[in-house]
């Protein structure tokens, strides 16, 4: 056995990983010393380098998630999950040519003072609550999930204790530096999680006979680098009900649209550097260099996959492909580089959390404490209390992260979807309305957010009542196996038997599956009788998939808005000089 240090890491992968935490650190106490001002600490002063925000963009985009979900996807299928990313740039390429420009000569330091003056103090509000919610419900999750996957490559580590680490470690360098830390520590985090990628790639070709030239060869020969699935008719396919490549462009361009106009952390990385050509250079080559990095850990998925084509009696026969990145970590990567690759893996997840946090503290202060609760203090009021609003948000993402260890992994899917789709209930299409229309005034946009709303509610009852049927499926079949009604051992031998006989060799999802499958039938009539029919899923309800709920609500703010503004007078161009696309080169009003 290689030699470990406190009984779970090899000396040589914890020194790496001291070294980046370390670093990390120091990067957030030396930004914290320079920052005086409510402008240096939401801004970066007006001055950061537009290399080093292009770097922290694309910190941002990559997460944890792209790290280890992205090589499972791989190693499982193809390339066909990267899809809907390859949307992006279109959110790049309109904030070049207009939220960039738009947000620096407007000299707002928060993006949702814009809804205020357009329709009104309810709306700037309206939406900095929600994206307040939503950031820490974010912050929650990646840190758990983040800690998940800590844990599941050292079982000795106890979750909620890594929860509390990782959680306090990335709150205390962000309150301490606001902007300027979450950039630069992006910056050192990108080229960590970079590196840890090529390694895992560098290493699978070094320990493969034939290198480079074998994993290109086996991958093509087996199509692995497909972008349409397992059978290419689905590019096809232009049903808004199923997981389709349209539903994935048109939910890609919707959320891509909305960072690049919508997202603080976007803005405040459009007004911290020194020139407009700066920002727009950092915006697009951030959004393209985020599809390389997103072509590479899919790649790495493919590496993996050729790795254990070729040595087969180096992994488990029952391993599911989420877990074989994080198994390689541990097995197969050399002492020191292993404590790279998951400094990485922090990386991909810290860098997204401190980007959130800075962007709640920006947001709060500016737009709820500083215009409501407490205004017309001095500088250094605003800047403690940006702070301590920064603490409360780390402490918000800690108690929820905590609480998802109390709940099962369907049910954190389940509140998964209510949450993300609650939380973004026609924000878009209230900007557009707003941007791109010179009629639509307060009236008509607060109808079309209550429609948008009620829109959006009913959807979420539908889709959630059938995942939640699902959920109690799910649980009843576990009942039933650990109680002995069904003997799981003896289905799971007959299934693998059946597929020998057909020589097949059946992954270990797919005998989950099946295994799930031949269960629910067995319990056919019992399940029926206590959990009743199963409901409908929104696709086959309305013929609308869960993906394309965001384009459902937005369509009714911009119709609904639009028209019941008609029912009251119009605003002069004056009043709208500077809020929309056909005012903005006139004089702003107040």
């Amino acid at each position: 056995m290689e030699e470990t240090a406190f009984g779970f890491m090899r000396v040589g992968d914890l020194i790496s990983l001291t070294l980046y935490l370390v670093v990390t650190l120091g990067l957030g106490l030396w930004a914290g010393i320079r920052t005086k001002t409510t402008e240096g600490y939401f801004l970066g002063g007006r001055k950061m380098p537009s290399w080093a925000v292009t770097l922290s963009m694309i910190g941002t985009a990559i997460s944890s998630m792209t790290f280890l979900a992205y090589p499972g996807s791989a190693y499982d299928g193809n390339f066909s999950r990267i899809m809907g990313n390859l949307a992006f740039p279109i959110g790049a390429l309109l904030a070049v040519f207009i939220f960039v420009q738009f947000y620096r000569e407007a000299g707002y330091i928060s993006a949702y003072t814009y809804f205020e003056r357009r329709f009104g103090l309810w709306a700037r509000l309206y939406i900095c609550v929600l994206y307040v919610i939503g950031q820490v419900w974010r912050m929650g999750l990646v840190l758990y999930l983040l800690s998940m996957a800590v844990t599941s490559m050292h079982p000795e580590l106890d979750l909620r204790l890594t929860i509390l680490l990782i959680g306090v470690f990335v709150t205390v360098y962000t309150v301490l530096g606001g902007i300027e830390a979450v950039i630069w520590t992006d910056v050192f985090q990108t080229a960590v999680l970079i590196l840890g990628g090529l390694l895992v790639v560098f290493v699978v070709f070094y320990r493969v006979d034939g290198g480079a030239a074998t994993v290109l060869t086996m991958g093509v020969a087996n199509g692995k680098f497909s972008l349409v699935g397992h059978e290419a008719r689905s590019f096809f396919d232009f049903s808004l009900a199923r997981d389709t490549v349209l539903v994935l462009w048109i939910g890609g361009v919707l959320g891509s649209t909305t960072e690049f106009a919508l997202d603080q952390a976007k803005v405040q990385r459009y007004c911290a550097t020194s020139t407009a050509r700066g920002a727009k250079i950092a915006t697009l080559a951030g959004a393209l260099g985020c599809i390389p990095l997103w072509f590479l850990f899919m790649f790495i998925g493919t590496c993996l996959w050729v790795f254990y084509q070729i040595h087969p009696d180096r992994m488990p026969q029952e391993m599911l492909a989420d877990e074989v990145f994080p198994f390689f970590i541990l097995r197969e990567l050399p002492v020191g580089l292993g404590g790279v690759v998951l400094a990485g893996v922090m990386a991909a997840a810290m860098s997204t959390i401190d980007s959130s946090m800075s962007a709640i503290s920006t947001s709060a202060t500016e737009d709820i404490y500083k215009r409501v609760l407490v205004p017309g203090r001095e500088d250094t009021h605003y800047l403690k209390a940006a702070k301590t609003i920064g603490t409360i948000s780390g402490v918000g993402m800690l108690v929820l992260a905590l609480w998802l260890t109390l709940m099962r992994q369907e049910t954190i899917l389940e509140i998964l979807f209510v949450i993300a789709s609650m939380l973004s209930a026609g924000v878009t299409g209230l900007f557009l309305i707003g941007f791109c229309t010179t009629r639509t005034n307060t009236y008509g946009a607060a109808i079309a957010v209550i429609l948008s709303a009620m829109a959006t509610f009913g959807m979420v009852y539908l889709e959630g009542k059938a995942m939640a049927w699902e959920t109690h499926l799910n649980w009843r079949i576990e009942a039933a196996v650990k109680s002995g009604e069904v003997d799981s051992e003896q289905i799971r031998a007959q299934i693998q038997e059946q597929a020998a006989s057909e020589g097949k060799q059946l992954k270990l999802a797919d005998l989950n599956a099946r295994e799930q499958s031949r269960i629910r039938e067995i319990l056919a009539d019992k399940i029926r009788a206590e959990l009743g029919d199963p409901p409908q899923h929104l696709g086959e309800a309305i013929g609308i998939h869960p993906f394309a709920m965001g384009i459902v609500t937005n369509l009714i703010v911009l119709l609904s808005g639009y028209f019941f503004s008609l029912f009251r007078p119009a605003q002069s161009l004056q009043q709208l000089g500077g809020l929309t696309w056909w005012t903005r080169n006139m004089p702003r009003m107040g």
